[in-house]
């Protein structure tokens, strides 16, 4: 949910400021993490608005000009660059956490350690996972009146909001509001599934 808001009110502040684009510094590393992190969370179909160059759902173009770029490669530059970068270099300790406390890890934090430990040996992995994703495409958003999702107001594709409750085996009951209705915002897969009760 953090990363929904982060987004959120980075766009409300280029929309605020008549910003036309957003860059993101996001490495293959990270893209490869929040492909596969969103897509575990049940925001799959999200994943060419969350990863890919091209205009948002509310009309910014996002671009990710480090995309081809490993964590490990941007970390070797910012330490041989003049002047020196390593300051502003944020350490990651994701791995440096016992895998016995995982299960007390959020999924980014697992995708995290996964591809941490995948970069190092295995860097065409990381690379195939953005590439794959970039070839998404994402639906045609058709009229001005599409459904978006009430929390992260990314478009709903049709016929498939929120969970699919009556097909569930032993699943969760279909939430209500407070005062009982059943009448609720639409809400997509992803967000539906993080807003459920434990």
């Amino acid at each position: 949910m953090v990363g929904i808001l982060r987004s959120q009110l980075v766009e409300a502040f280029a929309k605020g400021n008549h910003c036309d684009s957003i860059l993101y510094g996001d490495s293959t590393t990270r893209l490869a993490e929040r492909t596969l992190s969103e897509t575990a969370k049940g925001r799959g179909g999200a994943i060419p608005w969350l990863t890919g160059d091209g205009r948002s759902p509310h009309g910014i173009k996002i671009v990710y000009p480090m995309r081809d770029l490993l964590r490990k490669e941007i970390t070797a530059y910012m330490a041989m660059a003049a002047p020196p970068l390593r300051p502003f270099l944020v350490e990651n300790t994701l791995g440096k956490k016992s895998s016995a406390s995982s299960k007390n890890l959020t999924i980014e934090d697992l995708m995290g350690q996964y591809f941490e430990s995948v970069e190092s040996n295995y860097p065409s992995i990381v690379a195939n996972v953005v590439r794959t994703s970039g070839r998404l495409v994402a639906p045609p958003l058709g009229s001005q009146h599409h459904s978006v999702c009430h929390i992260c107001r990314l478009p709903l594709v049709s016929g498939a909001e929120g969970l699919r409750w009556s097909g569930e085996q032993e699943g969760p009951a279909a939430p209500t509001c407070s005062n009982g209705s059943k009448d609720i915002p639409k809400l997509c897969f992803g967000c539906a599934r993080s807003t459920l009760n434990p």
